[in-house]
């Protein structure tokens, strides 16, 4: 059989965008591949330039990969920074999340000041002061630029500012006395010729606690206004650095071949390699901390330092592979309003078009809140009691463009709003929740692992907030959106909230108590009668794995518990149809499980579900409205 060659031309480009590749040297190289075959199927490739090869001299979007503290891989930060400051109007704005006079109405005055906020204080470096010294100074004016650290504390003993350490710090701190991610950020600042630095555990006082309440509620709007964030991705202790470390430094993805490429150095050895698209995408250590999402997200700028490469982020491009640059694209569409309506959905039912709805519900900002207190829920927090203040940047952020969504008005009438203690709070924030059409549906929220809950030593968020529990979320991807637009809950009333905030200076952050008031239809129960009677009506239980149609249920109860009186409360008075087959039972929930307090009140215990027939057997259950105080 005669082989026949034939010439066959391939472009190869960098995936996402990169202002149109309009750079000095473009990343699209044009390849000459003999081949026997006449078709070839379609592929991506990752472009990539390695630190030591001239090519990596002037890239900008293309990433360095290998040794991330070479000096090529430094230099490419100044350029991005120097070409986002030159091109990108959005990321140079004073406010680049501003609220609209409709938003500052529903929110308290406070958490605007709050996002005008600039650091109290500094940790100076500038080496032409002292090479090998830095201290901790406040500024009356804010205006020079300063860079922020995101880190992972680790369990290692951090250098911390205390009210006894304070006047040491001032005076001077030995860089050589300092954890290696924080001198590797003092490395990379200077080389970007920046004088200060904000890194929490030196500039925030840790054994001040109303300082720490202020400073928390602040601290989202110190990365937003950084020059740049740092983000310390693959190091999972202060102590061990993101710069320099030996096994980075010969970084091969598992396949790639290198091009030949022209450039304005006109160097014969330049030389750019490909390789599979995605193939140097990672899950970094800093991708695995609740606090560092808010970091993230909030970062007007943000430089990932992973293993063998440094990503870039900012309003405007991503450049690189860091996880958290497409929860950043989610959030910049959030905050300009430009989110899309069908975000997130999969395949809609025949016949339905549920885009007008969507829009006027606000339903795919509520899906895009979603999605990200799911992330948010997959990751760890050392200290429990912070469940809502680590977050709360974030929502301050999505209250101004909810108070946009929800103009013709929200659930909740202002005046239905109780905030005690004199403290203030935005009214569409509830504890994790938004005071939307669909808040009734949000108090469904389900738990993707059981975990047996526990009475925290501070108090985080009453029962019904997703907030109050601190394990993974399940999110149904796809079809959360159609279900929030067709479920009917005019059988269902929020008759008030009450929120009582631990710092009116905090208003999206620590509770020290809330309840809310529900009435709706509803019956007494428990689990073992449930189960017995082989009813349609199924319970899970928060705090137990499996649902009370599968084998085995009632058995994995206490004892005590398979009696214990449950009360179901219905949420979801009409069901709808969301998939094109026919629906699961176990797909939507359709109210509450609720246990009784001693003092009368009630907490969420589960969810319960049915089928979605008329004529539904509910046997030996009789349903009536009631009224429920919910802690």
């Amino acid at each position: 059989m005669e082989l026949r060659k034939t010439q066959i031309q391939f472009e190869f480009e960098t995936g996402g965008t990169f202002e149109h590749l309009a750079t000095e040297n473009s990343d699209v190289v044009t390849v000459l591949i003999w081949t026997t075959h006449y078709s070839w199927p379609t592929a991506s490739f990752d472009v990539t330039s390695h630190f030591a090869n001239p090519s990596s001299h002037q890239a900008i979007g293309r990433c360095i990969i290998g040794d991330v503290s070479a000096t090529s891989s430094l230099d490419q930060i100044r350029r991005r920074l120097d070409y986002c400051r030159r091109h990108h109007q959005l990321c140079n704005s004073s406010s680049p999340h501003p609220a609209d006079d409709r938003s500052s109405k529903l929110c308290d005055t406070s958490a605007l000041r709050a996002r005008r906020a600039k650091p109290l204080r500094f940790l100076n470096i500038d080496s032409n002061r002292s090479e090998t010294e830095a201290r901790l100074v406040q500024l009356d004016s804010a205006s020079e630029p300063y860079i922020a650290l995101s880190y992972v504390w680790g369990q290692a003993k951090a250098v911390k500012t205390t009210r006894r350490t304070m006047s040491r710090h001032v005076s001077g701190i030995s860089i050589s006395s300092l954890p290696e991610t924080i001198k590797d950020a003092i490395r990379v600042a200077r080389h970007l010729g920046v004088n200060l630095l904000w890194v929490d555990s030196l500039c925030i006082v840790q054994d001040d606690p109303q300082e720490l309440d202020l400073e928390m509620a602040s601290m989202s709007a110190y990365y937003r206004d950084a020059l740049i964030t740092i983000s310390a991705a693959a190091a999972d202790s202060c102590t061990k650095g993101f710069l320099g470390r030996a096994e980075r430094s010969d970084f091969t993805p598992s396949r790639f071949f290198e091009l030949p490429v022209a450039d304005s150095t006109e160097a014969s050895e330049s030389r750019v390699r490909l390789s599979p698209f995605h193939s140097l995408s990672e899950t970094d250590v800093i991708d695995t901390r609740a606090w560092t999402l808010q970091e993230g997200l909030m970062s007007t700028r943000l430089v990932s330092f992973g293993n063998d490469s440094i990503s870039w982020s900012c309003l405007h491009a991503d450049y690189g592979k860091a996880k958290i640059s497409r929860l950043r694209k989610v959030f910049r569409e959030f905050i300009s309003g430009r989110l899309s309506v069908f975000r997130g959905t999969a395949v809609f039912p025949r016949g339905i078009v549920e885009g007008p709805r969507i829009r006027e519900l606000g339903l795919h900002y509520l899906d895009a809140w979603d999605e990200i207190i799911c992330e948010y829920r997959e990751r760890q927090l050392s200290v429990v009691s912070d469940g809502l203040v680590a977050i709360s940047g974030i929502a301050s952020d999505f209250s101004s463009t909810m108070a946009r969504a929800h103009h013709k008005g929200p659930y909740l009438a202002g005046e239905r709003l109780a905030i005690r203690e004199g403290y203030s709070i935005c009214s569409l924030y509830l504890a994790g929740l938004w005071d939307s059409k669909r808040l009734p549906l949000q108090l469904l929220w389900r738990p993707r692992l059981p975990v047996k809950r526990q009475l925290p030593a501070v108090y985080v968020a009453p029962s019904w907030s997703w907030a109050s529990n601190p394990v993974p979320l399940r999110r149904n991807k796809g079809y959360y959106m159609i279900w929030l637009a067709r479920a009917e809950t005019s059988g269902f009333h929020i008759m008030s909230c009450n929120l009582y905030l631990r710092n009116r200076s905090a208003p999206y952050g620590a509770l020290i108590s809330g309840d809310m008031t529900v009435e709706g239809l509803a019956c007494f129960t428990n689990p073992a009668s449930l189960c017995q009677a082989n009813s349609d009506v199924y319970i899970t239980l928060d705090d137990v794995d499996g649902d009370s149609s599968q084998p085995g249920f009632l058995e994995s109860l206490e004892p005590r518990e398979r009696t214990k009186p449950i009360a179901l409360v219905q949420v979801v008075s009409s069901p709808p149809l969301v998939k094109l087959k026919e629906d699961d039972v176990m797909d939507h929930p359709r109210g509450l499980v609720l246990y009784t307090r001693s003092d009368g009140s009630y907490e969420r215990a589960g969810l319960y579900f049915t089928t979605w027939q008329e004529g539904m057997n509910h046997g030996f259950l009789t349903w009536e409205s009631r009224e429920f105080r919910l802690v």
